[in-house]
């Protein structure tokens, strides 16, 4: 096992390095892209430090389990508790009501330190900006306290049958498994922020206090020089040059955690990581990656860019504030010890943090005219305005569909088929239907109805695999049953909207509409044939958050502009086209939602300042309703009606 050396300036040198690698990443600095690697360094450092804690104090027979969760604890929950505390106040006077509820949900979650769980779970197509999420960096936290709460019980587990030779072996062993099981991940939200696939960085440091140390001799002093040297290149370099990547941990996640293990068991004491700056920076590092991100997320919310100035100042506020919480919260808990008193203390700060920031939740960010205009809250609240079945009925993942039924079970009268903006039209066609009718809701989000799936995966991904299983079960279980098509189409060929007029160059728009009148016949025009298939064409979108937009707007008192009508037609017109002239091809029946939406200059996301959205594109429970005329008229006028009720 390695020497047991007090103070490790090594280790407070790699903790300088990776809070300066977040940082600097994260403040969107040139040429540290993959500045996110500084959290695999920290990892691996926990890992080796919790290893060395648990197994020194088993040998000299002085474990305790109570005791490593208190100095545990004692470690990470008071500073984070002040941050937390800090953002809750600063957000009565600065949030929005659903970004206070969003901050006081993250807060809960740090808290319980299963941060990692619920971002994972948000992240994706529905997701809010990272970039307004106060408490992202708290993800890894989780993931840290989650592993200590498994740490000593396996390693006590192994000692207590006198295996003690074992425990590197084990540890190797889960993580090969761990790493196995991040590569098996791939492009899985849920690869960055689980345990089980990033428990083999800690585990590998936890590998390194069993390797023996290096004996001093001179020429063994040479070589451990040039080696920690050149591990120090290579893992400086490493936050450089591996750049962004699309999946993390990866192969590539190998060579900084391979490196910072290595330079962990060299053990080296040179003058470099002594000097002032460094040492420094690897105190306050907990402190400062606490404090930094929110930080970050203030000043987007106010510039909306990261320039070099607000920059520099971010960087500065960063330290100041890393600095006090590290001379007046983390120095200071160091000298406490357990007892009752410190306990019922603890749980009781705690509490009150918990369960108020769990009533800012619950009251959707606290709606009272103390803090705003009740006509903000109104604007504001119309993004938590969503269809009320959407989590049972629209297919996130996998192939399959709850087959949702609205209305009369049983005399299903249309068949709803496609993707997220399927869900949010669908309760303004149920709201439409006459009284003895139903419809069968089947829509995967981010999937478009096409037989060739996704258009923007290679081989369709899983879409291709859900809309083949779904055409079949309809044209078997309802042949005769027409269908409304609903899809988020220009997103699929185009991407997101952009600010900028909505402008993507190089576009040859008539070979999109092409390749979609190709894709669209070949799924529905033979199902054309048998029944009446109905399309709806493109929604407007805009390039942000609209609930928000126009909360900020009346609060600031600006004036909110709609999308231009110019702007939506080129984004939309060539999959509208395409319609019309499937419309003529194999008689498809184009529903125009523009007609409802748009006027003969603009496309409006508000109604008296209330939003028709509830983010950027969906409509809300609200603003769906403005369909149903369009929806009426083409759906159950007497000749089609005749249709629906055969």
């Amino acid at each position: 096992m390695m020497s047991e050396k007090k103070f490790r300036s090594d280790i407070n040198a790699l903790r300088a390095l990776a809070v300066i690698s977040v940082v600097l990443y994260h403040f969107q600095v040139p040429l540290f892209a993959s500045g996110y690697i500084g959290v695999d360094i920290f990892f691996v450092i926990s890992g080796f430090l919790m290893t060395k804690v648990i197994c020194s104090a088993v040998m000299r027979e002085k474990f305790s389990f109570i005791h490593f969760f208190f100095a545990r604890a004692k470690r990470i929950i008071p500073a984070l508790l002040v941050m937390c505390l800090v953002l809750i106040i600063f957000g009565w006077f600065y949030l929005l009501p659903i970004e206070y509820r969003q901050l006081s949900k993250h807060i809960v979650s740090s808290q319980l330190f299963i941060s990692n769980i619920i971002f994972s779970g948000e992240a994706g197509y529905f997701d809010v900006a990272s970039t307004k999420k106060h408490l992202l960096h708290t993800w890894s936290l989780s993931i840290e306290w989650q592993f200590y709460m498994l740490l000593p019980f396996l390693i006590v587990g192994i000692l207590k049958f006198k295996k003690h030779l074992l425990i590197p072996s084990i540890f190797i062993g889960l993580s090969i498994l761990s790493f196995i099981y991040a590569l098996y991940l791939g492009a899985s939200e849920s690869v960055y922020f689980s345990l089980l696939s990033r428990s083999w960085e800690m585990l590998l440091g936890g590998v390194v206090y069993f390797i023996p140390s290096l004996n001093a001799s001179s020429q063994v002093k040479s070589w451990h020089k040039l080696t920690t040297n050149l591990l120090l290149a290579g893992l400086f370099l490493s936050v450089i040059l591996i750049g962004e990547q699309s999946v993390w941990p990866n192969f590539w996640a190998l060579i900084p955690v391979l490196m910072t293990a290595i330079l962990i068991w060299l053990n080296s004491d040179f003058k470099l990581f002594k000097f002032r700056p460094i040492s420094f920076l690897g105190n306050v590092s907990y402190s400062l990656y606490l404090w930094h991100w929110p930080v970050v997320v203030f000043i987007l919310s106010l510039y909306h860019k990261l320039t070099p100035l607000n920059t520099l100042i971010g960087i500065i506020v960063s330290l100041a504030l890393a600095y006090i919480s590290f001379k007046f919260v983390e120095s200071p808990v160091r000298s406490i010890k357990l007892s009752l008193k410190t306990f019922i203390v603890s749980l009781f700060a705690v509490g009150i943090l918990f369960f108020a920031s769990l009533f800012v939740y619950k009251t959707n960010g606290i709606p009272s005219t103390l803090r705003l205009p009740e006509s903000v809250y109104q604007a504001d609240l119309e993004f938590i305005n969503r269809e009320p079945r959407k989590s049972e009925c629209l297919t996130t993942v996998g192939i399959d569909s709850n087959h949702c039924i609205y209305g009369n079970n049983k005399n299903v009268s249309l068949i709803i088929f496609g993707d997220s903006h399927a869900s949010a039209v669908v309760t303004a066609v149920e709201e439409i239907m006459p009284t003895n009718q139903s419809l069968l809701f089947i829509a995967k989000a981010g999937c478009p109805s096409l037989l060739i799936g996704d258009v923007r995966k290679e081989g369709g991904g899983d879409c291709k695999l859900f809309v083949k299983k779904q055409l079949d079960y309809i044209n078997n279980t309802y042949p005769e049953v027409p269908v409304l098509i609903i899809a988020r189409w220009p997103y699929y060929y185009l991407g997101n909207v952009s600010e900028a007029g909505n402008e993507v160059t190089g576009v040859d728009y008539d070979q999109l509409s092409k390749n979609f009148i190709n894709s669209f016949s070949m799924t529905w025009c033979e199902i054309a044939g048998k029944k009446e298939v109905f399309a709806m064409s493109p929604l407007p979108e805009y390039w942000d958050n609209i609930p928000n937009v126009i909360a900020q707007s009346i609060l600031n008192e600006e004036v909110v502009f709609n999308i231009p009508k110019s702007v939506f037609a080129k984004r939309s017109n060539f999959i509208t086209q395409g319609l019309e002239s499937l419309e003529k091809i194999c008689g498809i029946s184009l529903i125009n939602s523009s007609e409802a939406l748009c006027n003969e200059t603009e496309c409006k996301i508000h109604e008296d300042n209330r939003p028709l959205y509830y983010d950027d594109n969906h409509l809300s429970e609200w603003g769906n309703k403005l369909l149903i005329p369009v929806l009426s008229k083409s759906l159950y006028s007497s000749d089609i009606n005749k249709k629906l009720n055969n």
